[in-house]
């Protein structure tokens, strides 16, 4: 569900992501840990895309990995990720208005 709730992502859930989720969980990964990082990736991957970026949306889980774990290892507020989250919705707004405008 939180993957699906980004335009920027178009994942079908494979095999190889449900096998990252069971290990994530088996690891004993809090779920809020997880929506930061896909939180964190897809504002990430909005900032390329108005920046004139032509890569592709985000495929897999495995793209989260590496930021799962730089979240992990940070010791940054709750606030933070409340402030991220606010960010994230103004820049998928903001790509989403560009990108209608690009089809006209």
């Amino acid at each position: 569900t939180l993957l699906r709730s980004r335009p920027c992502v178009s994942c079908r859930f494979s095999d190889a992501d449900r096998k990252l989720a069971e290990e994530w969980f088996e690891e004993g990964v809090a779920l809020s840990l997880v929506e930061r990082a896909i939180l964190t990736g897809c504002g990430r991957k909005y900032v390329s895309w108005l920046n004139g970026s032509n890569l592709p949306p985000i495929r897999s889980l495995n793209y989260f990995r590496d930021i799962l774990q730089e979240i992990a290892e940070s010791d940054s507020p709750d606030e933070y990720y409340e402030f991220i989250k606010c960010q994230v919705g103004k820049l998928e707004g903001k790509w989403l208005s560009e990108r209608v405008k690009s089809r006209n």
